[in-house]
């Protein structure tokens, strides 16, 4: 790549020994969707998914293109935001790009461009971690989020919350640090659900403390816990009750405690024991 990239003219052969190299890549990396090669002037001269054969010869437009031209070694990379992109078939994805060096190695001659395949391996994400029941069914009602440091919904499996909505439900629970957990109850379209949350603590090189590229992003799972006003009633109604007051060394009639038997009584539900 370097080599051709470095040239000011790609014979038709070397852009596709090009296509060639990165359709093979792309076969052992199956969580990308595309890879694609581009010269310094941000004209795509290859692409390893043949259904984006139209993005070849056409020229890159988004603002990840002159911070990949920035960058200053081949271990350097940038990566887009959470945003729909023609190279994702106009749905929202990260596309991580990388320069290609010149051969003196004084200046970048191009870049290569991954584009991660989010929607199905978001969605396989959310799936392993949804609750379910003993056998295995998934408990009816819940539903799970990536959420990203700007309240930003990156992938879900309720239809309330689509890709790319702003999510302000329990806006804390995607604040917080890396690694950290919590847990809440949220009130949504009149249920009660428990809502527990946990932040990315980052994945091999990736959005790591020690990393130059951070993207903050939360898990968060909702149960529904049952109807709000059924619930909220329960409530009020406990708290109206005068709950006895349990004192183990009550004497009545100068009858000693250990001729007595103490009872406490209580609410579960709606049932008194």
């Amino acid at each position: 790549f370097r080599r051709i990239l470095s040239g000011t003219q790609y014979a038709s052969a070397e852009t596709q020994l090009i296509e060639k190299v990165i359709t093979y890549i792309n076969s052992l990396y199956t969580v990308y969707d595309n890879i694609f090669v581009f010269d310094k002037n941000g004209k795509i001269l290859a692409v390893s998914n043949s259904t984006y054969k139209e993005c070849v010869d056409t020229y890159i437009e988004a603002e990840w293109l002159a911070r990949t031209r920035a960058l200053k070694n081949s271990q350097e990379y940038v990566v887009s935001k959470f945003e729909p992109t023609p190279y994702y078939k106009g749905r929202p994805t990260y596309i991580y790009c990388a320069a290609i060096r010149s051969m003196d190695n004084l200046s970048n001659v191009g870049g290569i461009g991954i584009v991660f395949d989010s929607e199905p391996q978001f969605n396989a994400m959310l799936n392993d971690i949804s609750p379910r029941q003993p056998g295995g069914a998934l408990v009816q009602g819940a539903f799970t989020l990536f959420v990203d440091g700007n309240l930003k919904v990156i992938s879900s499996t309720s239809e309330d919350f689509p890709v790319g909505c702003d999510f302000k439900l329990v806006p804390h629970l995607c604040k917080l640090a890396q690694g950290q957990s919590a847990f809440d109850i949220a009130l949504y379209n009149g249920l009660y659900y428990a809502v527990g949350a946990c932040a990315s603590s980052g994945y091999r090189e990736y959005k790591g403390e020690e990393d130059s590229y951070k993207n903050a992003m939360a898990a968060l799972i909702f149960i529904p816990l049952g109807n709000a006003v059924e619930i909220d009633a329960l409530l009020r109604a406990d708290r109206a009750i005068q709950h006895n007051q349990f004192k183990p060394s009550t004497n009545i009639n100068n009858v000693s405690a250990n001729d007595s038997t103490e009872y406490a009584t209580f609410y579960v539900g709606g049932n008194w024991m």
